[in-house]
């Protein structure tokens, strides 16, 4: 049986929606999350944060 490995990155937000927030807003959040996870060297969990971004 072949042996093999993998990574796993994950990008998330979690908030309480705002009548402003849109479905697209929460996307690149999550995909800006993401990035952060791979580039801290991968195999973690990045929760999106505003502190982060600025």
């Amino acid at each position: 049986m072949p042996e093999f490995s993998f990574t796993v990155s994950i990008g998330m937000i979690s908030a309480i929606p705002g009548k402003k927030d849109t479905l697209n807003g929460y996307i690149q959040k999550a995909d800006s999350a993401l990035y952060m996870a791979k580039n801290n060297g991968r195999n973690q969990i990045m929760v999106y944060s505003k502190q982060e971004k600025q």
